[in-house]
């Protein structure tokens, strides 16, 4: 689990230093790609791993830990795709 967070936490930062440094028209919608792309294969990668394992309470904090990076991470890059295209 301490990979799933730390992968989650690198596509964060990416995201991130993406909406600040990509700039132009395609820059958000660029970093929306990836950020859902790399959300879906970091979730998809762990999942297969873990599958028929049984998890401590502080596996599950860590997951749900993870888990909510992904989301924010995501959410992050839409919310600026969406305030480039009505800016």
């Amino acid at each position: 689990m301490g990979i799933y967070a730390g992968l989650a936490g690198v596509l964060a930062v990416l995201v991130l230093a993406g909406i600040a440094l990509l700039g132009g028209r395609l820059g958000p919608y660029i970093v929306v790609a990836y950020a859902a792309f790399g959300a879906g294969l970091i979730h998809w990668w762990v999942s297969r791993r873990t599958e028929g394992l049984t998890f401590t309470d502080d596996d599950r904090v860590l997951q749900t830990v993870a888990g909510g990076l992904l989301v924010m991470a995501v959410g992050f890059s839409i919310v600026s795709a969406v305030v480039d295209a009505v800016a």
